[in-house]
């Protein structure tokens, strides 16, 4: 019996050891593992390649374009007494401003100087092609900007830069301006019928000057929708003064103020026509429409914005243009680094912008030719 005893507990002791064998513990789950890609720059050497993280360095683009407007259609007729009742309209002129053949020659340079700042260059200079208008020998219009972009705003999705430009057009239209884009894009549209690309808003102040003692101070906002809507189709609504309140201080007179806005609405249909290799063929055909108003009474007699007509009634809105542009472009991309562009296209516009008379669509053809070199 002892015997039988002994051999009973080692069977026991036996099995409890190989049921402990069996228990396998629960397997941990291994750790994600997250891979951040990140631009390298592949350093060889004689015997070995390096790769280490790219460096940023500056970069930008130069260029030249000539822009050559030909002559309004159906301005034959020359301003005469009969035809001509303002004396701010000279006798013997053309019908409509800028309808003699005309080139502009447009310089322009942008450049990031550092990851989150960017500085940007225009000149524009026209000249006239007849004995009418060839007298202007002195640069237009030029500006100077420097951008700075801080990023997201904390944990949001708003882009903020602050925005700096000094921008001469004439003897009479000097200004200063500093403006704060905040960027909405990415809360608002983004689906299969209607993708946001911009949404700023900016408060802004604007210090203009001429070169009598005359000066303007404008508060206001900004503001700027951009959104690709389906069929190719790019849509953009620009308020250059969504509000705008300004205080023009006359010299030896009373200052002028007033409140105002205006806006330009823009759609286009960016078609490709050809691409092969280095050539592309793109249309574009564009309608353009823009328009001002005043908020106040007093903004319209102030003349800063509205219409005031001639039997006293006063308007708020005031003179429009609509726009139709077709426009053909061609490019080649000789290298990595420079492209040449020619482009066709014409106006078809509205030359009397009176809101309860416009009229006068006439076309005026022009011709484009530059190139553009990044670095």
């Amino acid at each position: 019996m002892k015997k039988l005893a002994l051999v009973l507990g080692s069977l026991l002791v036996i099995g409890s050891a190989a049921s402990a064998k069996e228990v396998m513990p629960a397997p941990m789950p291994e750790p994600e593992v997250k891979i951040v890609e990140k631009p390298v720059e592949v350093i060889v050497y004689r015997d070995r390649v390096v790769e280490a993280p790219a460096k940023w360095k500056p970069n930008g683009y130069v260029s030249v374009m000539t822009k050559t407007m030909g002559r309004i259609e159906n301005t034959g007729e020359k301003h005469n007494d009969q035809i001509v009742e303002s004396e701010s309209v000279p006798v013997d002129e053309r019908t409509w401003r800028g309808s003699d053949p005309k080139t502009r020659l447009e310089v322009k340079a942008s450049a990031n100087i550092t990851e989150n700042q960017n500085v940007e260059f225009r000149l524009r200079d026209w000249k006239g092609l007849t004995h009418r208008n060839n007298k202007n020998d002195k640069v237009d219009e030029y500006y100077l900007q420097h951008t700075y972009k801080f990023g997201k705003l904390g944990d949001s999705k708003v882009d903020f830069a602050v925005e700096s430009r000094f921008q001469v057009k004439n003897a009479n239209d000097k200004f200063i301006r500093e403006r704060f884009n905040f960027d909405f894009a990415e809360y608002l549209f983004s689906n299969d019928y209607v993708k946001t690309t911009a949404a700023v808003l900016a408060p802004e102040f604007k210090y203009a000057w001429t070169h009598s003692d005359n000066h303007t101070e404008t508060y206001g906002l900004y503001a700027d929708y951009q959104a690709d809507i389906i069929g190719g189709v790019t849509f953009e609504a620009e308020f250059k003064d969504l509000f705008a309140h300004s205080r023009e201080n006359v010299a030896n007179g009373k200052d002028l103020k007033g409140n105002k806005g205006d806006v330009e609405f823009t759609l286009n249909r960016p078609t490709t026509l050809y691409a092969a290799g280095k050539h592309k063929v793109v249309f574009e055909p564009k309608l353009v429409y823009a328009t001002s108003w005043a908020y106040d009474k007093k903004t319209i007699e102030n003349g800063i914005a509205g219409i005031e007509r001639e039997n006293g009634k006063k308007e708020k809105w005031r003179d429009y243009t609509a726009k139709f542009e077709p426009i053909l472009k061609y490019s080649y991309q000789a290298t990595e680094y420079v492209k040449l562009m020619a482009n066709a296209g014409a106006e078809y516009v509205n030359r009397n912008e009176d809101r309860h008379s416009a009229s006068h669509w006439r076309w005026q053809p022009y011709a484009e030719l530059g190139m553009r070199v990044n670095f």
